[in-house]
């Protein structure tokens, strides 16, 4: 068996991250590796840990994902996968033309984002089926 892919969870709501990482943790072929509440913290943990992929949340105080994941990518470290409530475009796009791996919506599916993980691990792109709300700003 391959060693499992390590997951960096990235989201401002602790309550949020428990729920994907039990998610993750009981499919058995990933770990959680780390959590972070900000972009900031997600930037340190991404050096100490150098996670396989990060699940990033779009919207956070501080440092939001966006650019966290910018910079993340430019270190060529991780691949990242985008988790956000919005589906409208253009954020969608900007993200992907960022280097994102994949964008996902908060109400996907669980098996949705299992399946993201792996696709992403192979160096696929995934893409939210688009049922959030609508109104985020680039």
């Amino acid at each position: 068996m391959s060693d499992p892919l390590e997951i960096l969870l990235v989201d401002d709501h602790q309550m949020f991250r428990a729920g994907i990482k039990a998610l993750i943790e009981a499919e058995g072929r990933m770990k959680v590796v780390g959590e972070a509440g900000s972009g900031e913290e997600a930037l340190e943990l991404v050096e100490a840990l150098k996670p396989d992929i990060c699940i990033m949340d779009k919207f956070m105080p501080g440092m939001g994902g966006f650019e966290a994941s910018r910079r993340i990518l430019a270190r060529g470290s991780s691949k990242i996968i985008c988790l956000t409530v919005y589906s409208d475009m253009p954020l969608p796009r900007k993200i992907l033309e960022l280097g994102a791996q994949a964008y996902l919506t908060k109400d996907c599916t669980p098996g949705e984002i299992i399946e993201a993980d792996h696709r992403v691990a192979r160096g696929e792109r995934a893409r939210a089926r688009g049922r959030a709300r609508r109104g985020g700003v680039a």
